[in-house]
């Protein structure tokens, strides 16, 4: 097999952070780009308003690239949209929600009438040069950002969001301290919450986060899936290829094999760490 007849995969984003999630696959002389995320600055990027990722490949690629398929509506996986489709201008395929949000974006940056947009249903498909593509889901993983002790949050109104998140059972869960920032509207809301109780409430649903990931990997045990084996790792004085599957579980194999880049089926056996899964092939 020929290397321009290999499905490539290329992170722009996301990997091991928090935000500006995007991912380009590229086939023979196709590329397809799935979300297009931002992440917000830290504070010391002072003067910056968001960050996006870096698209030079995409620049350098520009005439492959056949489109945007956007998983979901969220900021880090379609705020860098506006930014990115003025320098590359392809359609975008996403579901009718997600398209709506999307589209309120388009019409801030004065968009809506130059990109293409394709609504796309349950069970459809659609094909972008040798890509096909079909909106399906099977056990999918559930996650989600909270932020706790945002001004006027009862105890009532704190327990009702984390039983909430145990009926969902997320499999990850991110949970954050609301920051009272001078200038913003919160930062004048009354009934601002005392410190102590924020973290309480943090380390609480911080907990009940990591109980649900555990079930949620748990459950996978003796199950086959497939990974896109990332990096070679060390623990304990053993070699293990890392990788993650479609929901995102980390994943590691005792192979000697180079399997950088590669997408392999594994059997999960059981947990190498809190965070990692042991699985062989």
């Amino acid at each position: 097999m020929s290397d321009s007849s290999r499905i490539k995969v290329i992170p722009l984003g996301g990997l091991e952070q928090i935000g500006m999630n995007m991912t380009a696959f590229e086939y023979n002389d196709g590329i397809i780009v799935v979300d297009c995320g931002l992440s917000f600055p830290d504070d010391e990027m002072l003067g910056i308003d968001c960050v996006i990722p870096d698209i030079t490949f995409l620049l350098e690629n520009k005439d492959k690239v056949k489109g945007f398929v956007i998983t979901h509506g969220h900021e880090d996986h379609i705020g860098a949209l506006p930014y990115v489709l003025k320098e590359i201008n392809v359609p975008i395929y996403a579901t009718k929600l997600t398209m709506g949000i999307i589209e309120g974006k388009l019409s801030e940056h004065d968009l809506l009438s130059v990109v293409k947009r394709k609504v796309v249903k349950f069970g459809q498909s659609i094909h972008l040069g040798d890509f096909r593509i079909r909106k399906y889901i099977d056990n999918p993983a559930f996650t989600t950002d909270v932020i706790v002790g945002f001004p006027g949050e009862t105890e009532e109104d704190y327990i009702s969001s984390r039983e909430f998140v145990k009926k969902v059972k997320f499999a990850e869960l991110h949970v954050f301290k609301y920051s009272k920032r001078d200038g913003t509207v919160a930062a004048k809301m009354p009934n601002q919450i005392d410190e102590k109780i924020k973290t309480l409430r943090s380390e609480d649903l911080i907990k009940t986060g990591e109980e649900l990931t555990k079930e949620f990997r748990q459950a996978k045990i003796g199950q086959d899936t497939t990974v896109l084996f990332e990096e070679k790792i060390l623990l304990d004085n053993k070699e293990y290829w890392v990788g993650h599957t479609v929901d995102y579980i980390k994943i590691a194999v005792p192979e000697k094999e180079n399997l950088e880049g590669q997408i392999r089926k594994v059997n999960v056996k059981d947990f190498l760490t809190n965070e990692i899964m042991l699985a062989t092939m």
